[in-house]
């Protein structure tokens, strides 16, 4: 496959898929310097003041990244204040000097004192400058939302050009309840031959050349796209073709909404089971500041439940499960607090394991989810500690039309707010009054800016 340096993700717009109310929004990628700069406007659609960040976790001290935000120099830092009055839309721009190199990074939108990120209405593209002169704008209009769209591609190694997809839901849809179906990709030679059909479960953006590589690694290839599902879609195609210098030429891709009857929405299970793998990786390698004598991690504790219940999350007070867990990696509470969220309806099992006695380590267990209530709550204490543990929480394992097959997320490290000792042997300090559980970044698990996952937990869909 040819050299490629702009990334995909550029094509995508609106916000992450990802995101949490209290955690930051994070937009996959951007591309500053050598000619070219990103441009994002944000609205706050509130009646209240919104107050927060843009942050470009890629671009902080040590990086050897110079930024600007608006015209003002960022180098060395990370962030820039955004903050929004009610209904009010901004401009940023944000660039590297003159003469600078192409560099790629995500940039993520967090919210502070009570803002949720997920307020904001958000939308970026890429302009890129020649000499002086705007060449080309990544601003396309999507496709009007469709049920089947057919484009155009164009994947030629001798050329370095390739077609990139990016394919959305309208907002709307978000209310709707139900996932949306997924999206049913099927590639046609140039005289309309069909030669390959693929799922593709979420939104996002890729290149022609990775949603077929068996195809697109054969050479030249000219060709086209359907794109179907289900549920109505927007679709943004873009022709990159790489120039001598590092420099681009990106243009729309016209796409053409077909008539005809859509993919019918598969069926899904009504259950799944799943195995949960603890992967510990928290070592004096990873974390050398004080690290203790016997590092473990409390026996895991949580339970499957929908959206109406929340047992944990970033920014609200611990529970009294949630503080004996932090605190003395106790699960009695906190199972207790999912049987009575059993009991009114809103969550169906309560996830019991065991720990890791050394870090690092591993350990696992296996449960039953159903898609009436298809989040995972799922916590350990990290011990020893005041009241800092790890763990997800309101973790859906439906993606869009099925169950994952499998789904990794890196485990941070949280305080729960509840104990105000600073290393992890601290005598027992309790916090009053209690404060919102956050994210660990300062020393002995950060660095005052970051700190490294612990480990990671890994939901693997078992087929019976």
């Amino acid at each position: 496959m040819f050299k490629r340096f702009l990334p995909t993700a550029l094509l995508v717009f609106g916000t992450s898929l990802w995101a949490q109310d209290s955690e930051p929004v994070v937009y996959p990628h951007l591309v500053v310097g050598g000619g070219f700069q990103v441009v994002v406007l944000t609205t706050n659609p509130t009646d209240q003041s919104w107050e927060g960040s843009m942050r470009l976790p890629d671009f902080g001290a040590g990086s050897g990244r110079s930024w600007t935000h608006n015209g003002d120099d960022r180098t060395g830092s990370d962030a820039a204040p955004l903050d929004l009055e009610p209904q009010a839309t901004m401009r940023h721009v944000l660039a590297a000097p003159a003469g600078s190199p192409i560099w790629s990074g995500v940039f993520q939108i967090e919210g502070g004192n009570g803002s949720p990120a997920t307020d904001l209405a958000v939308t970026f593209f890429l302009e890129y400058w020649l000499e002086d002169e705007l060449v080309d704008m990544v601003g396309v209009a999507a496709s009007p939302a469709a049920h089947r769209v057919s484009i155009p591609v164009e994947v030629s190694p001798s050329t370095s050009t390739d077609t990139g997809i990016a394919i959305r839901r309208p907002r709307l849809d978000e209310a709707a309840g139900d996932d949306p179906a997924p999206f049913q990709m099927t590639l046609f030679d140039e005289e309309g031959e069909l030669l390959d059909t693929i799922p593709v479960e979420a939104e996002g953006a890729r290149f022609a050349s990775e949603f077929f590589p068996d195809h697109a690694g054969q050479g030249e290839f000219i060709g086209s796209i359907l794109c179907e599902s289900h549920d109505p879609f927007h679709l943004v195609a873009l022709r990159q073709r790489l120039l001598e210098g590092g420099r681009f030429h990106l243009t729309g891709v016209p796409a053409a909404i077909l008539p005809g009857t859509p993919p019918e929405r598969p069926q899904i299970a009504a259950t799944a089971r799943y195995r949960v793998r603890f992967n510990a990786t928290w070592s004096r390698t990873t974390h050398p500041n004080e690290f203790p004598s016997r590092p473990h991690f409390s026996g895991l504790i949580g339970g499957t439940h929908n959206d109406q219940v929340k047992f944990w999350d970033s920014g609200q007070n611990a529970t009294p499960g949630i503080k004996n867990m932090a605190e003395t990696g106790g699960q009695s509470l906190l199972a207790n607090e999912v049987r009575a969220a059993i009991q009114a309806g809103t969550a169906e099992r309560v996830i019991l394991g065991g720990g890791i006695s050394s870090s690092p380590g591993l350990v696992s267990l296996e449960f039953e989810i159903s898609r009436d209530f298809p989040l995972v709550t799922l916590v350990s204490m990290i011990a020893p500690s005041p009241d800092w543990f790890v763990g997800v929480h309101d973790l859906s394992l439906l993606d869009a039309g099925d169950w994952f097959e499998e789904r990794t997320v890196e485990l941070f490290p949280y305080d729960a707010g509840t104990d105000s000792g600073v290393s992890f042997n601290s005598p027992d300090a309790p916090t009053v009054p209690p404060q919102p559980i956050r994210r660990i970044t300062e020393p002995p698990l950060g660095n005052g800016r970051t700190a490294a996952p612990l480990g990671t937990f890994t939901f693997s869909r078992i087929q019976e």
